[in-house]
This record gives structure tokens, sequence and C-alpha cells, in this order.
């Protein structure tokens, strides 16, 4: 599959229609249209015994802990491309000099969306892949990062995980999903920002990073 699904994730979310990396957006649309099916979180049960000593219970912590596994609550916000560390909640001017040292822009990024006061950037795109983009977000007046889209072998989660990870790795390393969709997304919530996974033939195809106003307003709303 190709790898421009993940723009046309962002792009579709802006109602925009690109040239370069774009892609069957009807069929992004529609299956967004879908129900979605909601996990609760796992929670484990605190031990009542009192009768054990410092030793045995700092392990009895640390078993509860792992019974628990990982929870949205520990998504990690920053990952990896080629060698350099980014966060979804860094400010726009700090990761966009990230991001020009070590990828390469289209000709025509950033594109600009007037009507919203914002732009889409795309980097490293071959033919119709593209392996880094990003959309800003409009906040009074204030432009800042919106959405990340990634795929192929250049990142990596702060967790582990990248384009190519299987399920079991994804699971092992996150946890359960905060909520999954279609059997194919899996969403990750936190305060500030939400993580998902694109699995396809059960594997990370692609990986998504929203602060959580761009999340509600362009995302979660279509779920």
């Amino acid at each position: 599959m190709k790898r421009k699904t993940a723009v046309i994730l962002l792009a579709s979310a802006m109602m925009l229609t690109m040239v370069g990396c774009s892609g069957n957006a009807t069929e992004f649309l529609s299956e967004k249209t879908e129900a979605t099916e909601t996990w609760e979180e796992t929670k484990t049960d605190e031990g009542t015994e009192d009768k054990v000593d410092n030793a045995s219970s700092d392990s009895a912590s640390a078993d509860s802990s792992d019974a628990a596994g990982i929870t949205a609550a520990s998504v990690e916000d920053s990952f990896t491309y080629k060698g350099e560390t980014f966060s979804v909640l860094d400010d726009l001017q700090t990761f966009l000099s990230k991001i020009d040292a070590v990828g390469t822009p289209t000709s025509d990024s950033p594109t600009e969306v007037k009507e919203l006061g914002t732009h889409i950037y795309y980097y490293d795109v071959a033919g119709s892949d593209c392996d880094f983009s990003m959309c800003t977000i409009n906040k009074n007046g204030t432009e800042s990062i919106g959405s990340i889209s990634l795929t192929g072998a250049n990142v990596k989660t702060s967790n582990g995980i990248t384009s190519g990870s299987t399920v079991e790795e994804l699971i092992s390393a996150y946890g359960e999903p905060t909520f999954k969709k279609n059997e194919g997304e899996y969403y990750y919530e936190a305060d500030k920002y939400v993580t998902s996974f694109d699995v396809r033939d059960g594997k990370v195809f692609a990986i998504y990073y929203y602060v959580t106003d761009y999340y509600n307003s362009n995302v979660k709303p279509n779920l």
C-alpha cells in the first residue's frame, strides 16, 4: 500500500485536496463514518494485605504495575526521525528547525490553507510516497503544531514502535488502546495529545500524533 494514505488523513481532515501526495479521500471519509468500538482501560486492584515487609510491598507494587500494563496515561509524546528527536508538543519554530535539518521538503511545501490560517508541510516524498507530514492549527491567531503523520523505516516512537512493527509488539509497548476502530486503528489518548497507529495486515503502517485541540476538532468527530 502507498504511504500517501498517511498524508490523506491529514489533508482530508482539513477538507483539502492536494497534488502529489493525494489519494482516495472519498474512501477514507467513508471509513470514518463507521461505528467506534470502545475499550475500557484495564485496572488492577491494589493489594489489601498489611502483613508484609517493605521489600515484599515493593515487589507487590511492581507486580501490580506489570499486570496493569502500559495505559494511555503513559503514552509518550516524542519520536525519532532520522536520528532527530521530535515532540508533538514542540513549539512550531523549534519543530521546523529540526525537520528542516534532516528532512527534504517538497517544492510546494508548506501549502497554505488560507481560510484557516494554517499550513501543511511535506517532507521526504518520493513519487506518491510521503514519509513525514505535518499540519498546523491556528488558535487565537497563533499557529502551532496540530498533527503529524509518519511512515517508513526512519521513524520510531519513544516506546520503540516503527512502521512494520507487529500488533503484538504494539500492545506490548503501549498496552490496550483507549479505543480501537475498524480493527486497524488504535488510539491512545493522553491529556494534551493523542497517538494513533494505522495497522494493516497485522503490522503498523503509519503513526499519527495529534494535539488535543486538533484531534477534537478534526479527527474525533469523524470516529
